[in-house]
């Protein structure tokens, strides 16, 4: 009986492959969020920064730079789990956040994929973790295999939820409107 329900909780939100975001859509929405994260960094600790006087520097022994690193960090974690996994970036570019092992998002999840993965992927060796979902099935990168999500298309899913396409499994579309 343990191993049926764990077959089960495996296959939930296995979706078809051309559901999954590829490289670039995820790479543009990244981009966006960039931008997102760059302009509430100046509006908040860069203006003080600015208006006092001090100098900026982004090294991480810095306030400015662990100040700027919260920033990143909570944006990506706070919008990706209160807003359905998605960031702005991903609101834009129609992408969705998914657990390949949850019907939702779990605070776990969204920590290990948005708090400690992108803390280490922030690194520029280390972004070549991004590169791998060019080429795995699923389209996921690192982060992604150790929260056990992937990014989904949303209007992929819309437009096979409305030709009345039956789900290979039964959560499926659960989650997407």
């Amino acid at each position: 009986m343990k191993n049926n329900l764990k077959l089960t909780a495996d296959i939930i939100n296995q979706f078809p492959n051309y559901f999954f975001a590829g490289f670039w859509l995820r790479l543009f929405a990244f981009l966006v969020d960039l931008i997102c994260i760059g302009a509430i960094t100046s509006a908040t600790i860069g203006l003080f920064y600015k208006v006092m006087g001090f100098e900026t520097s982004t090294s991480l022994i810095t306030f400015y730079g662990l100040a700027s690193l919260a920033i990143y960090l909570a944006y990506f974690t706070l919008l990706t789990k209160l807003n359905s996994g998605q960031t702005i970036g991903k609101m834009i570019f129609g992408l969705k956040v998914v657990s390949l092992t949850e019907d939702e998002l779990s605070w776990q999840t969204v920590l290990i994929r948005e708090c400690a993965c992108r803390f280490i992927l922030k690194t520029f060796i280390f972004s070549i973790g991004y590169v791998i979902a060019a080429f795995t099935p699923k389209k996921q990168h690192v982060g992604d295999f150790f929260a056990d999500t992937s990014v989904i298309i949303i209007n992929t899913v819309k437009a096979a939820k409305s030709r009345g396409k039956k789900p290979r499994y039964q959560s499926q579309f659960q989650g997407v409107k």
